[in-house]
């Protein structure tokens, strides 16, 4: 179970030390939103260079148009995810279509594993998935496979749904709209970002270069959410 003063005090430290890198998300967030069709351009200025950035390596010799026509075939699926988010999604009811989706990339284009697959899912539909890894995937006690994927997606959900009640008993009235608010991303991005802090130990310098440079407290953070 998260903690709720750990999960703020990190997506602080995140809003504090990595500002550029949230203004390359955000601008990756909005362009991937006004592509209509997807072709092999779009897919390598957008997708493949935001994977690039991310770290995640080899993904510039997958195949651009195979990934762009699996993209395509799913858009009527993607489309039903617009207007909602992770928190009121049924996703049993789309488990199928989500493992599917998932399946069709992470099989059939050379390159683009489940690391790949999840950043790719969340820059289309960024309130619905959430990014992930190997090691996220052994911090949740979940196969690093497709089916373990949609499994962490339930889990997230009811954390954070969890997270937003503990809002609530320490005052914070509508705590969704205060986060998205403060943090200007999506509930799903931020619970990444808690995630990736977590499990990458080669981080844990950078981690604790950010606690020195920013004195971030609890109830201090509660208090600005007010």
């Amino acid at each position: 179970m998260i903690k709720l003063d750990e999960f703020l005090e990190i997506i602080e430290r995140w809003r504090e030390c990595f500002e550029i890198d949230d203004e390359y998300y955000f601008k990756a967030i909005e362009m991937c939103s006004k592509v209509p069709r997807w072709d092999e351009k779009l897919v390598y200025k957008y997708l493949i260079r935001f994977l690039d950035l991310y770290g995640v390596y080899n993904t510039h010799k997958a195949n651009l148009e195979k990934l762009a026509k699996i993209i395509n075939n799913y858009n009527n699926l993607l489309k039903q995810f617009n207007n909602t988010d992770l928190l009121r999604l049924d996703l049993d009811k789309y488990r199928n279509n989500i493992i599917n989706l998932f399946e069709e990339i992470d099989n059939k284009v050379k390159y683009l594993g489940l690391t790949s697959t999840s950043k790719i899912l969340h820059l289309l539909k960024p309130e619905v998935f959430v990014m992930w890894d190997k090691e996220i995937a052994k911090l949740y006690n979940k196969r690093n496979n497709t089916e373990g994927y949609f499994e962490f997606l339930k889990i997230c959900k009811n954390e954070l749904e969890k997270l937003l009640e503990e809002l609530r008993k320490h005052g914070i009235k509508n705590p969704e709209d205060k986060l998205r608010k403060r943090y200007r991303k999506p509930l799903t991005k931020l619970i990444d970002e808690y995630n990736w802090f977590k499990v990458h130990q080669q981080n844990k310098q950078m981690l604790k270069l950010c606690n020195e440079l920013f004195s971030v407290k609890f109830t201090e953070i509660l208090n600005e959410l007010k």
